[in-house]
């Protein structure tokens, strides 16, 4: 939303001349740039630089203009929850620092409002001051923990015809953190079969960005005979089990897969 505010020069101005006729119009708009650009961890600074312009360029007494204008930065999360964030409100400078603490996505703005000190303006709404807003949609506070399940690569391969000969394939499992804070805690990891729990693993959780091997699965036959059609998961990976993280995303923590001969396979620790 635009206002438009005029500047008055009384000592100047014609008698025969209104206060319309004599006073050009100034439209105030602001834009703002976020860096880093897109996303940022939690705990790191964040520039927010606001732009002011008002038009037209060759208006008298510019510059006294822009140092008549107050700034008012706030962050407004969307997901996961909502929260509203003061970052500065009514400062006369147009680079702030935020450091955010929470992960989400946010909604980043900035309202730019004429004070008219200086130099008086005349508006057609007198209770509010001349101002301008922008705003970074959707930017995003990475996860600060998030522990996920990792299944596989295949290690082994069965390339022979009679598939009674074929080896056993294991296939690793592993936690990874795809945030990018490290808590060391003890975190328990299950398997299921049909529902039932068949293996439990504990270890700590991984560093940021890291994975740990936690145990693997070892099945015989695997391609023998040829596969087809869709298959429903019969196990599943489940990572902190007991909720010893708290966790940015609760709802990524099981996978479930496929395996053609359960009576076959296997599991054990790391």
């Amino acid at each position: 939303m635009k206002r438009s505010l005029s500047i008055i020069f009384g000592c100047l101005l014609p008698a025969a001349l209104t206060a319309a006729d004599a006073q050009p119009q100034i439209n105030l708009s602001v834009s703002l740039a976020v860096s880093p650009a897109g996303q940022v961890g939690p705990g790191s600074p964040v520039t927010l630089t606001a732009t002011a312009t008002t038009q037209p360029k060759e208006f008298p007494q510019r510059e006294l203009l822009q140092q008549n204008i107050r700034y008012t930065f706030s962050a407004q999360r969307t997901s996961p929850s909502a929260e509203t964030v003061a970052i500065a409100t009514n400062v006369s400078t147009k680079t702030v620092t935020w450091t955010p603490q929470n992960p989400g996505v946010y909604d980043i703005s900035v309202r730019a409002t004429y004070i008219a000190r200086s130099i008086p303006v005349s508006i057609d709404d007198h209770r509010l001051a001349p101002f301008a807003t922008a705003s970074v949609p959707n930017y995003t506070v990475l996860a600060g923990i998030d522990l996920v399940p990792i299944v596989g690569p295949f290690m082994g391969e069965c390339t022979k015809q009679d598939c009674s000969q074929c080896p056993y394939v294991t296939v690793p499992i592993y936690v990874k953190n795809l945030g990018n804070v490290t808590q060391p805690k003890q975190v328990t990891i299950i398997v299921k079969y049909k529902d039932q729990v068949i293996q439990t693993w504990t270890t700590t959780a991984p560093a940021g960005g890291a994975q740990v091997k936690v145990g693997s699965y070892t099945t015989f036959p695997w391609n023998c005979p040829s596969i087809t059609g869709q298959f429903s998961p019969n196990y599943s990976v489940t990572v902190d089990t007991t909720n010893a993280v708290a966790e940015t995303n609760e709802q990524n923590n099981v996978k479930a897969f496929w395996l053609r001969f359960p009576e076959r396979t296997t599991f054990q620790a790391n």
